[in-house]
C-alpha cells in the first residue's frame, strides 16, 4: 500500500477518535502525536512505508508497527 495512503487512513481514524494532539515534520518522516489515557504516542510515517511507534508511559519503548495495529490501538481508546 502507498505510504501516503496509509498516513491518510491513520489520520482519518485518529482525528475521528479525537486523539491526535499534534504534528512534527522531520526530513525523513512525518510524526503524529497521539494522547491516550495514561500514555503519549509518537507515530512516525517514513517515506518508504515503514511505521514506527514510540510509547511514553508505563510501557515505554520504540517498536515497528502496522496500520492495523495502530487502528486497533485507536479503537481501544476512542469515544
Amino acid at each position: 500500500m502507498d505510504s501516503l495512503k496509509r498516513l491518510l487512513e491513520f489520520l482519518t481514524e485518529s482525528s475521528g477518535a479525537r486523539l491526535l494532539t499534534g504534528w512534527k515534520i522531520r526530513v525523513e518522516a512525518l510524526m503524529a502525536i497521539i494522547a491516550v489515557p495514561g500514555q503519549r504516542l509518537e507515530v512516525e510515517f517514513f517515506s518508504d512505508g515503514q511505521i514506527e511507534l514510540e510509547r511514553f508511559g508505563p510501557s515505554s519503548g520504540v517498536t515497528a508497527t502496522s496500520l492495523d495495529e495502530l487502528t486497533h490501538l485507536l479503537n481501544m481508546h476512542s469515544d
